[in-house]
């Protein structure tokens, strides 16, 4: 049984906010977002991120020209380390493959109204998957997205011999 949790292997707490780290894309300061009005129109999360956050330190490069989406991942100060993880695929649903760290790899992305949602999986090594999801809403002043990200939280599954 597969259930969605806010906690689980990386500790990134539901509401955890990125803030657009203006020194390393200055074209994008003057830049601000519209609310969707419509259904059929799509905010542009393009830019770099910046993770608040004291445990780890998280850097978001988002290419999106609707549909397309490229999403350039930079983690370091936790257990696993410095690591980059380029994840491209696009909006429609789709499950994209790739090669992530070497590994194999999943990216999909999707709609819920005007929140962009992405999940990937990855081959972690030793056949170990780690899979992610992040709900991410863009603020109405295009300064301030706030992620809530989700990993799966498998049950394990119990056996019983008769005594």
């Amino acid at each position: 049984m597969v259930g969605w949790s806010g906690l689980g292997l990386f500790h990134f707490p539901h509401g955890t906010k990125i803030v657009k780290d203006w020194q390393k894309n200055p074209r994008a300061a003057g830049k601000s977002a519209a609310v969707a009005t419509q259904a059929t129109y799509k905010l542009n999360f393009s830019g770099t991120w910046k993770l608040r956050s004291t445990a780890t330190e998280e850097l978001f490069t988002i290419k999106h020209r609707e549909p397309n989406l490229r999403v350039i991942m930079r983690v370091s100060g936790d257990a696993l380390g410095l690591r980059t993880m380029d994840w491209v695929g696009r909006t429609d649903r789709q499950e994209y493959r790739q090669t992530v760290l070497g590994l194999p790899g999943t990216f999909i992305g999707w709609w819920e109204g005007s929140d962009l949602m992405i999940e990937n999986t990855r081959d972690s090594g030793g056949g170990r998957l780690m899979t992610s999801r992040r709900k991410m809403t863009l603020s109405a002043d295009g300064k301030t997205i706030t992620v809530i990200r989700t990993i799966p939280m498998l049950s394990p599954e119990r056996g019983w011999d008769e005594i």
